[in-house]
């Protein structure tokens, strides 16, 4: 049974049957050309039929002759039938196939015009899909470079709004005639959160206005942290090689202030690593574990004592050094003295776990007014004093860092606007909430009158700062939220890398170990203060990874090394000039008052030594040649002339 091969066209048909039928029809047809050329004598000869002795009649032959010719005239006439049978079968084929394509084209032609218009739907629509998806991928690689690439001073933006919901929360609630104060563990508490909690009528139009408020600084702080998240995860490079510093690790304290293994890290690389004297830029990885206690005891009472204790630690070990280090170091930023308030208004508004009894406490001093009197005169006591203390304390931080602005303004109205300017908001309104929460604890244990002068005075000193804070954080989160754009598309093509941390000048010289050696032995004469931190040197030296878009890299790698950044942690970035002069200025005196170790030498003792070179009479200075007395640096030059 003959199948014909699919074909596009007659004549392609046409030879499809010629190498079908050529087999078949080449037999036959040698056969016929057989019989037409073929001779009698072919078919029959004396030696197929007749032996040598019989001899046949001229009859029989003739009648044996002329039944070979019938015999292969009829098989040529079969053959010539077999022939004609398949011509015939393949003509009906060609035409049937003729009129296939034919009915198929005529087909086609009526698709054409009758779906011209779904062609052009559907080209558009392919054309528009395909558009679609080339800007999808686009827009995914953009927003991986925007999240790679954000400042993690981010995290202090988000700290700045929720501490500001809570204190104007907290605002209202004091100042609303509906609000009725109530202890933490009862069921009254709405909301519980320091400093107070309140029982009131949530019909109050003020109050679901200042709620929303609320809720909505905790939308913006919860985007933020969800952003810092996502940047963790997908560069997660670039935040472990800013945790190689602690210039540019210093904004991760605002964010991971619950993890204690952090602040530890913090210290080793501060005190170990880099031996740097404690500044501003300490609190947010340390003192900055308050916020973490207040948050931790409403469920773990224990754990949040526990990080209280290590934030008042911190606190005692670095503020008072801080103190003076912003006082005497004219080249700490603005914004880093600014943090100086957060340090002791953060350790005031975690100790108000203090004034707070346990729930079986509470049960207790409910039953009884006996003792109720007791936890009150308690409290007046102990912790009142203490709050007093850190009231000061606070006062003081709020007065170095205005202190320290006023003096540094100039410079800081000459520096272009960056990431590290919001390191003037959650300071601001963290000292906003440690005044609510002192005014919280003289309002619960003091007797001080209600309308006296130093509430009043109080309350309007508490009202400053945080309106104040509230107007200096909208303006600067607007700000930095308008130039993020600008500063996580960053152009490296025409910039030669940076090199890493660990092949910076400052590792390369060990500046660290030698500044530290020549303070230990002369920290009389030394004054670290007139040289910008080695930490600082080397993170505007290293500079730090950004994330290049996909398909862009030009034979970089996905995260490469770039200064053009505004800001390191809360540290603006150096012009280039100021860092070359400043770590020039390190080098050279570094290279001057190199430490001198003694390797394989021996101990003389001077009255040898005198008797060795001039006899007893002549005595020999130590340090020197005869008669030359030491000079006030640490050259030994002289000491070898002698020997």
């Amino acid at each position: 049974q003959f199948v014909p091969p699919t074909v596009d066209t007659v004549e392609d048909r046409d030879e499809e049957s010629q190498q079908y039928f050529p087999t078949k029809i080449e037999r036959i047809q040698t056969q016929l050309d057989r019989f037409e050329t073929m001779e009698y004598k072919e078919l029959y000869t004396p030696s197929n039929s007749v032996s040598n002795s019989y001899r046949r009649s001229s009859e029989e032959v003739h009648r044996d002759i002329e039944e070979a010719v019938s015999k292969c005239r009829s098989e040529k006439e079969f053959v010539r039938q077999l022939y004609a049978e398949i011509e015939s079968e393949r003509e009906s084929l060609i035409s049937k196939w003729k009129e296939e394509f034919e009915a198929e084209r005529q087909d086609d032609e009526n698709d054409n015009e009758d779906s011209s218009f779904a062609k052009v739907i559907r080209s558009f629509g392919k054309s528009v899909l395909n558009d679609l998806l080339s800007k999808l991928m686009d827009f995914l690689a953009r927003l991986e470079v925007f999240i790679s690439n954000l400042p993690l001073t981010i995290g202090a933006v988000g700290l700045a709004w929720v501490t500001m919901g809570v204190v104007w929360f907290k605002f209202m609630e004091e100042t609303l005639d509906s609000c009725k104060p109530v202890h933490f563990n009862s069921p009254q508490c709405l909301f519980p959160e320091f400093p107070g909690c309140f029982q009131c009528e949530t019909d109050n139009w003020i109050y679901k206005t200042v709620l929303f408020f609320h809720f909505f600084c905790d939308c913006v702080a919860g985007t933020m942290i969800v952003m810092f998240c996502l940047k963790c995860f997908l560069a997660w490079r670039v935040v472990l090689d800013e945790l190689r510093n602690p210039t540019t690790s210093t904004p991760l304290g605002v964010v991971c202030m619950a993890i204690i293994i952090l602040a530890f890290w913090f210290y080793y690389m501060v005190l170990i690593k880099y031996r740097s004297s404690p500044d501003p830029s300490w609190f947010p990885n340390t003192t900055g574990l308050g916020y973490a206690a207040i948050k931790t005891w409403l469920y773990f009472p224990w754990t949040g004592k526990f990080l209280m204790s290590f934030a008042v630690t911190f606190l005692f070990g670095t503020f008072f050094l801080s103190l003076i280090q912003v006082s005497k170091n004219k080249k700490i930023p603005a914004q880093v003295c600014w943090i100086q308030m957060s340090a002791p208004s953060i350790t005031l508004y975690a100790l108000t776990i203090m004034g707070q009894p346990s729930p079986k406490r509470e049960v207790v001093l409910e039953s009884s007014s006996e003792i109720m009197r007791y936890f009150q005169n308690v409290h007046q006591h102990l912790y009142l004093p203490v709050q007093h203390f850190m009231f000061c304390l606070a006062v003081m931080g709020m007065a170095s860092a205005v202190c320290a602005l006023w003096l540094r303004w100039d410079v800081v109205r000459s520096k272009r606007f960056g990431p590290a300017h919001v390191a003037f908001c959650f300071p601001t309104l963290s000292h906003a909430n440690a005044i609510q929460a002192y005014r919280g604890a003289i309002d619960s244990f003091s007797t001080i009158p209600e309308h006296s002068v130093l509430k009043i005075v109080l309350f309007s000193y508490w009202m400053t700062v945080l309106v104040v804070g509230t107007v200096v954080t909208i303006a600067m989160s607007l700000k930095f939220f308008y130039h993020l754009k600008e500063w996580t598309e960053v152009d490296v093509s025409d910039e030669q890398e940076p090199p890493a941390l660990d092949q910076t000048e400052v590792v390369a010289r060990d500046l660290v170990v030698a500044m530290d050696q020549y303070t230990a032995r002369n920290h009389h004469r030394v004054n670290r203060s007139q040289f910008v931190n080695p930490a600082v040197l080397q993170a505007n030296e290293a500079g730090t990874l950004v994330r290049v878009q996909r398909g862009a890299e030009n034979g970089r790698n996905a995260f490469v090394r770039t200064r053009k950044v505004t800001a390191l942690g809360f540290e603006p970035t150096m012009a280039w000039s100021e860092f070359s002069e400043e770590r020039a200025a390190l080098l050279d005196w570094v290279a001057r008052n190199a430490p001198h170790t003694r390797q394989r030498t021996m101990s003389v003792p001077s009255t040898l030594m005198s008797e060795l070179l001039q006899g007893p009479n002549h005595p020999v200075d130590v340090y020197g040649a005869v008669g030359h007395q030491r000079s006030h640096t640490d050259d030994l030059a002289s000491w070898g002339g002698a020997l």
